[in-house]
């Protein structure tokens, strides 16, 4: 799905990122800190000080959804 922004005096301008209703979650008690999202996609996820994953961007992408999937413990959800 697109949004589209509203232009002054003119007709919608449409946008170039998707809009979704959901987000990338990191459940940091589940979290065993092995790196398998980090390593899969960078962009998305990183090792925080505790050594656990957290969140980097919001990208809904085949990676983040192969990430959610590869959890060993399913700690990340969308």
């Amino acid at each position: 799905m697109l949004i589209f922004l509203k232009k002054r005096g003119g007709r919608p301008k449409r946008a170039v990122f998707p809009l979704f209703n959901h987000m990338i979650k990191v459940n940091q008690n589940q979290c065993i800190g092995c790196g398998l999202c980090v390593g899969m996609c960078p962009e998305t996820f990183m090792m925080n000080a505790d050594g656990k994953s957290e969140v980097l961007a919001q990208t809904d992408n085949e990676c983040a959804q192969n990430a959610v999937a590869s959890c060993p413990v399913n700690a990340i959800s969308l």
